[in-house]
């Protein structure tokens, strides 16, 4: 397992056993992940078609670094909690690579998408192959368009589907968290 720790996050990476563990419900989740799963689990925009295709991708050969993020909540005196997940849609392509994520809705509008996307990024640049990051939204979907500005991502025009924008930030452009911003 890969983990990818921001200042209140872990993000620790889909395993098969972990996605698995997604399609039997979130109990089995809970188990594996040994953080506590809300009984509104999963997200928006994440469903079982998702979960299975990164297992394929699993399948294929593609390395878990590159796929899928459970984004786990530590907690001091209460057990963990998954409040969310986000990664990369496979491996670099021509020195980009793209972003996803998405949050359970009580635990929107707290910074943790933000973060977690600062995460990522931060991650991808440290891959030397890795020159931009790219996402794509829905116009309607403001706070997915904020996560990706504060982040320092650009709009680049439209995205690979009809009506879907898209978002790029270069190596260049990128200051990593806990630099001059």
């Amino acid at each position: 397992m890969i983990v990818i720790t921001t200042p209140r996050l872990e993000l620790r990476s889909g395993t098969r056993a972990a996605l698995i563990a997604d399609l039997e419900g979130t109990d089995a989740l809970a188990a594996v992940l040994e953080a506590l799963v809300p009984d509104n689990w999963p997200p928006p925009l994440y469903d079982g078609p998702a979960i299975q295709w990164t297992l394929d991708r699993i399948g294929a050969g593609q390395p878990e670094s590159y796929l899928l993020y459970y984004w786990i909540l530590p907690s001091d005196s209460d057990a963990p909690v998954l409040i969310g997940l986000g990664g990369f849609k496979g491996p670099p392509q021509d020195g980009r690579i793209e972003i996803g994520y998405s949050v359970l809705t009580q635990f929107q509008r707290q910074g943790y998408a933000t973060e977690a996307v600062a995460g990522l990024v931060d991650f991808a640049f440290g891959q030397p192959d890795i020159h931009e990051v790219r996402a794509e939204t829905l116009p309607s979907l403001a706070a997915s368009i904020g996560v990706l500005k504060k982040n320092g991502f650009r709009l680049v025009g439209p995205g690979a589907e009809e009506g879907v924008i898209r978002f790029a930030i270069s190596r260049t452009e990128w200051r990593s968290p806990g630099s001059d911003r």
